[in-house]
């Protein structure tokens, strides 16, 4: 793309009209902190009630109510506002230009495949879990299983390939700069370590593919395929996916040659298509 190209093309970002899905009417970094701290502010009324209900409810019933639910409801309030005020402020879309070929079940395969290698390294590295007992809690509820595999997935797109990496492809630098870059924070944000790797890896696929098909669609199936694999039990997986260290290793090889040749394909229909 030559330089003369991507200056027009950043104008119209710029002026809020019909620019490229990645530079179109970015808000500022200081908007993006804005409208993230908004959500945790407007939700917390929502927290709060949620806190008293569950109060009296135990106070009627004599029963203890699973302590996921509070903050579960807390952070979907949260999300759900942060999409709705990412698409209005910044008007957003998950799609402005259609591509002629759909690789949305190549997609699909990446997220799918991409379970076991990633449990293998994870289980590799051994990092602390400071979480997994409030995974464990939220697998059992209904509205945490909706935060983790719909309203999450979606909300972080949003900002972090939606708004993050395309305020670092305003810089004009190498895309894989701003891929990688948005990718690393990403797995930052998470705040456990034994979940930093893995979506900062994953953060790569999803933001490439973000790129090469200027849609968040392909990042949001490979988020929602890969946090409800994610809620599959520890003790299931071994028993059932991967007895043996043979077993897992082998299945670890097939998933990585379906990964590569999904992307392959992916990348060969994206080329196409432009």
């Amino acid at each position: 793309m030559g330089k003369e190209k991507l200056s027009a093309i950043l104008a119209k970002g710029r002026n809020g009209t019909k620019g490229w899905f990645l530079y179109r009417a970015w808000p500022g970094t200081r908007s993006a902190i804005y409208v993230y701290l908004m959500s945790m502010l407007a939700a917390f009324p929502v927290g709060i009630a949620a806190a008293l209900s569950c109060e009296f409810i135990e106070f009627l019933t004599k029963t203890t109510i699973n302590s996921a639910w509070i903050p579960t409801i807390y952070m979907l309030a949260a999300e759900l506002y942060m999409i709705h005020k990412c698409r209005k402020k910044f008007h957003l879309r998950v799609r402005l230009e259609k591509i002629q070929q759909k690789p949305n079940l190549l997609v699909f395969l990446v997220g799918l495949f991409q379970a076991i290698p990633m449990s293998v390294l994870e289980s590799f590295m051994d990092l602390p879990d400071y979480m997994e007992q409030e995974i464990v809690n939220l697998a059992h509820n209904p509205i945490g299983i909706l935060v983790l595999c719909i309203i999450a997935p979606i909300a972080e797109e949003y900002l972090f390939r939606g708004l993050m990496m395309r305020k670092m492809l305003k810089w004009n630098i190498s895309p894989w700069y701003a891929i990688i870059g948005s990718s690393i924070m990403f797995g930052l944000i998470h705040l456990n370590p034994a979940q930093i790797p893995g979506p900062i890896i994953l953060g790569i696929v999803m933001a490439w593919m973000c790129y090469r098909t200027k849609s968040l669609i392909p990042g949001i199936i490979i988020h929602i395929t890969n946090n409800t694999l994610c809620l599959i039990p520890e003790e299931c997986y071994d028993t059932y996916i991967a007895s043996t260290p043979m077993m897992e290793a082998s299945l670890s090889l097939v998933s990585i040659a379906i990964i590569i040749l999904s992307i392959w394909l992916f990348n060969k229909k994206t080329a196409a298509a432009s």
